[in-house]
């Protein structure tokens, strides 16, 4: 009851600079007001009140086929979500959406635009319809479903918004790999040290990783200012929209852990979590699957076959290390040291080890 009342606003009250991408927000309150939506022409608003109960009851009133997803996995990318997810799909109790087995990527298209979307909300005008995502998460009532996005982490800070305005109660999913493991991974899947990806300077490619980390961070350092301060939580989502040199930094933000989590964790309580060490995936990936079947509520399945492991080996087989050098570990473990203690603070979960 009480979902389809009139609009009240917005849960995170973002003062949000008229026509820039660059967002700069106070931080006010994770859960207030309303958020509000359209599916099949119908208007909802999620309150600080509204369960998932809640949700799926409206929806059945327009589609009964039609449920907000259970769980997600929001990230991290390049952390093996790719082996992680096929794994879990394989369980009889967990359902497939429209996409699967591809990444979902509903809240973080372009053309979706949340803080756009967050804006009308705030200003009264018309709700945005999210009709499509339903009807691509629709399943049966024996199983769950999850949107499977892991760059849903790192790539918008009002991501969170409107998960929680879909599910409240949504069980959230984060793998967590060392992150200059996972930095050396995004910038060899972009081009690396050989063929240039086109959207990175290919004069730079040409030079070994240490000088691509190296201007990376100097970029940040200027532009970016307060940028590896974890309290700074906002800042890894705003540097990412800026483009000031041929260059992206994305390589590096998208794993300021500490920065993305704590945001998160302000806007979902922390038992609706579960965080996995990529390492513990790799080496023993029946026992983590237990483990998030424990966390979802749903029987322990044997699902690691013995292909299993060429799964694994082939979605990481750009993941090599060979090429970095002590130089780039150590700019990045100075980089990353706060940020680190952040997410061990918040997860208990130590990412590396004193050697590479």
């Amino acid at each position: 009851g009480g979902i389809k009342e009139a609009r009240m606003g917005h849960p995170l009250h973002p003062q949000i600079l008229a026509g820039s991408r660059e967002a700069a927000y106070t931080y006010e309150q994770p859960l207030g007001d309303a958020l509000c939506f359209r599916v099949n022409g119908e208007e909802i608003c999620s309150t600080a009140d509204t369960t998932k109960d809640d949700i799926n009851s409206a929806l059945a009133d327009l589609d009964t086929s039609f449920r907000t997803p259970d769980f997600a996995i929001i990230g991290y990318s390049q952390g093996g979500t790719t082996f992680f997810s096929q794994l879990l799909y394989r369980h009889s109790k967990v359902g497939k959406t429209c996409h699967t087995p591809r990444e979902d990527h509903f809240f973080d298209k372009l053309s979706f635009s949340p803080i756009e979307a967050l804006r009308k909300a705030r200003h009264n005008k018309e709700s945005v319809d999210i009709t499509k995502y339903f009807k691509c998460m629709a399943h049966g009532e024996d199983v769950l479903v999850g949107d499977y996005t892991p760059r849903y982490v790192y790539s918008d800070s009002i991501i969170p918004v409107w998960m929680r305005a879909v599910n409240p109660d949504l069980k959230i999913i984060v793998l967590l790999r060392d992150p200059i493991k996972r930095t050396y991974s995004r910038y060899a899947m972009r081009g690396g040290d050989g063929a240039c990806a086109s959207n990175i300077d290919q004069d730079l490619c040409k030079h070994h990783f240490s000088s691509y980390i190296r201007e990376d961070i100097e970029y940040l350092r200027k532009y970016c200012k307060g940028v590896e301060d974890p309290d700074n939580m906002f800042l890894p989502y705003s540097c990412a929209g800026r483009r000031h040199t041929k260059n992206t930094p994305d390589t590096i933000l998208s794993s300021l852990y500490g920065h993305h989590l704590g945001f998160w964790l302000s806007v979902f309580p922390k038992e609706q979590f579960l965080f996995v060490h990529s390492e513990d995936v790799f080496s023993d990936p029946q026992n983590a699957i237990d483990k998030t079947s424990d966390f979802l509520g749903i029987p322990r399945e044997p699902v690691v076959s013995k292909s299993s492991s060429k799964v694994r080996h082939n979605s990481h087989k750009r993941s090599s290390t060979g090429s970095m050098d002590e130089e780039a570990v150590e700019l990045l473990k100075e980089f990353f040291a706060p940020t680190l203690q952040r997410a061990y603070e918040l997860t208990g979960i130590r990412l590396y080890k004193d050697k590479n």
